[in-house]
C-alpha cells in the first residue's frame, strides 16, 4: 500500500517539480539574456557620443 501510495504521488509531484525549476531557470535565462543585450546597447550608445565629441573636438581644433 505504502509503494503504491509513493508511486501516485512521487511521479507527478517530480513532474510538477521538475516544470517549476525548467519554467524558472529558462524565465531567469531570458532575463539575463535581456539585461546583457540592454547593456551592450547602452555602451553603443555611450561610444556613438564619445566619437561625436571626439569628431567635434577635432573640427574646433582645426578650426583655430
Amino acid at each position: 500500500m505504502g509503494y503504491e501510495v509513493g508511486k501516485l504521488l512521487g511521479y507527478p509531484v517530480a513532474r510538477f517539480v521538475l516544470g517549476a525549476v525548467s519554467t524558472i531557470g529558462s524565465s531567469y535565462l531570458v532575463s539575463r539574456i535581456g539585461e546583457k543585450q540592454a547593456a551592450e546597447t547602452r555602451l553603443e550608445r555611450l561610444e556613438k557620443i564619445v566619437d561625436q565629441l571626439a569628431a567635434e573636438q577635432e573640427e574646433a581644433t582645426k578650426k583655430k
